[in-house]
């Protein structure tokens, strides 16, 4: 830390809360900033072109050519594709599939989005207390949690939910403001299940991370020059330690999207991954083309997110 911390500014350790950049001035690093995130930005759709390629090559059996997948980007004006919203017919549903896909989508991304809140909600101050209590009761007993977490799947809650404790299958969500009370309680079991998924791991990476920065020179630095110890985690420490928390928001999108099929067919939720099952089990060439194109663009938008948190929580690191 020697090489960032100028002598008569300790900003990191007891100072104003303001980082201190060797590598450039403010206005180059904003820069820096805007260039790294229009670097990720440029990333989604090229990386699009490359999984709805490979996609559709293995559709067809074979390595399709470009003038065929070209007619389903709808490069050709004439033919509308997917660069004009048109994702094709679904001959399953009889009805286009972006009708479809937009009729299922709500229902993902509740269960997406919510489960993504109340897992960091529970994870972040959990991993603090068992960092700050390590080997306490509170580690202790929440050890036992965490070893039920990495033992048991989501979808194995789900089964015991739906078989020993009377939870229904939810074919559909009302969404409007008078059910919305008991909208959480009627998903409460599936959330559960979504949260399950990474509860454990997330709430251990969160409690290392802390530890590791508590054991850092920095940290003790900050210590000895008499600032109070907990002023100083939340000052310091507490920052660094979610570096790789938002890090970790890219692979639990992922997870959240490709690991929700088993919970939606365990719970009969009409979302996308169970859309894509249906799609499969029927050969809808379109209706997997067009499922699978938006559940990718959710994992790539998801990676994006948490790699400009990473960077706008650790501002230091070059780009």
């Amino acid at each position: 830390m020697g090489n960032i911390l100028k002598d008569d500014e300790t900003s990191l350790l007891s100072g104003g809360g303001k980082w201190i950049f060797p590598m450039a001035d403010d206005g180059a690093l904003d820069r820096g900033m805007k260039v790294h995130v229009l670097h990720r930005l440029l990333l989604i759709p090229l990386t699009m072109l490359g999984v709805t390629f490979l996609v559709f090559s293995l559709l067809q059996g074979q390595v399709t050519g470009l003038k065929e997948y070209g007619a389903w980007l709808g490069v050709d004006e004439s033919s509308p594709g997917l660069l004009q919203g048109d994702l094709g017919y679904s001959e399953l549903y009889h009805q286009p599939v972006l009708e479809v896909i937009q009729e299922r989508l709500p229902i993902a991304l509740y269960f997406w989005i919510l489960a993504t809140v109340i897992v960091y909600a529970l994870v972040v101050p959990l991993g603090m207390v068992k960092a700050l209590h390590h080997q306490g009761i509170v580690d202790r007993m929440s050890g036992v949690v965490m070893f039920l977490g990495y033992a048991i799947p989501g979808f194995i809650l789900g089964i015991l939910g739906v078989s020993f404790a009377g939870q229904s299958s939810i074919t559909q969500l009302d969404f409007s403001a008078e059910q919305s009370s008991q909208l959480f309680l009627k998903t409460i079991w599936p959330l559960g299940c979504y949260v399950a998924m990474s509860f454990a791991s997330l709430t251990m990476m969160m409690k290392h991370s802390l530890m590791n920065e508590l054991a850092s020179d920095y940290f003790r630095s900050a210590i000895s020059k008499g600032e109070g110890f907990y002023r100083a985690v939340f000052r310091h420490a507490f920052r660094n330690s979610l570096i790789p928390m938002a890090t970790s928001l890219g692979p639990l999108m992922m997870s959240l999207v490709g690991g929700s099929l088993l919970i939606e067919v365990v719970f009969d939720i009409q979302g996308l991954g169970l859309l894509q099952l249906k799609a499969i089990e029927a050969g809808d060439q379109m209706l997997i083309m067009g499922s699978i194109t938006v559940g990718s663009l959710f994992m790539m938008t998801g990676k994006f997110v948490a790699d400009v948190l990473a960077s706008v929580l650790e501002p230091k690191r070059g780009f």
